[in-house]
Order: structure tokens, then sequence, then C-alpha cells
């Protein structure tokens, strides 16, 4: 499914490793529950918990998926440049990962140690926008 069909219906399948995963823009609750559900087999808490998202600051969206998905695989499939780092105010995407609590992910700021990802979350915790699906500790 390609970037138009995930604009209309919120959600897009991808097929890897003999698996189809779901990735979902600006997920509702519903749709955090139903990540949560999946079998994770890369998750790092042994429990289902752990996944990746992209963030698109220009379309104001959060792609959220499997953590058993590569960033690169996700940004291919939506057309998103992957691999450009270009200094933080020209940033138009944001590659990361977390835990799911509720109906937010939660990043772990202090793990971080990409300088140019550091800058760039403290901008994002100042985003209204973002900050319904995102938590920073």
């Amino acid at each position: 499914m390609k970037l138009k069909n995930l604009l209309e219906e919120h959600k897009a399948t991808i097929k890897k490793y003999d698996k189809t995963f779901e990735i979902f823009a600006n997920p509702s609750r519903a749709n955090m529950r139903d990540l949560r559900k999946e079998e994770n087999l890369a998750s790092w808490t042994g429990e289902n918990l752990a996944k990746r998202f992209i963030v698109d600051f220009k379309g104001e969206k959060i792609y959220v998926f499997s953590a058993e998905l590569l960033h690169s695989h996700v940004a291919k499939e939506l057309n998103i440049p992957y691999g450009k780092y270009l200094i933080p105010k020209e940033q138009k995407f944001y590659f990361g990962d977390g835990e799911i609590k509720g109906r937010k992910i939660i990043i772990d700021k202090k793990s971080e140690l990409n300088l140019v990802k550091k800058m760039k979350i403290k901008e994002m915790m100042e985003m209204d926008w973002l900050s319904k699906y995102l938590e920073f500790v």
C-alpha cells in the first residue's frame, strides 16, 4: 500500500519476513492497542511494547509500526528519504523507537547519543500536536 492509500485509511500494511505488519498514521488508542497485541520478536523488554516510529514534521504525521521492521523498510514504502541527516532546523523526518504506554510511545531522551537527534528531541518536546503521541522521559 502506498502513501496515498495510507493517508486515506490511516493504516497500511507491509509484508516482510513472511509476515504482514501494520503501519498506523497518527494512531488512535485502538490502533496502539492493536500494535501492543502484535507478536514482537524484536522486543527488548520481553513484552510487545517496543515499537518504531517516523515523524513527518511538515505533514504533522507520526507513523508507528512494529520494532521487527526497520525504519528503512517503512520509509521506502512511504517514499520518505532515509539516511539523510541534516542539521535539525532542516530535518523533515525523525526516525525513533520507544515503548507503548497507553496511547503514547515513551522515549528515553537520555539514551540518545546522537547530538543531532538530541537537539531534535528538544524541539519535538515543544510540539503540541506531537505530545499527543510521544512522551519524553
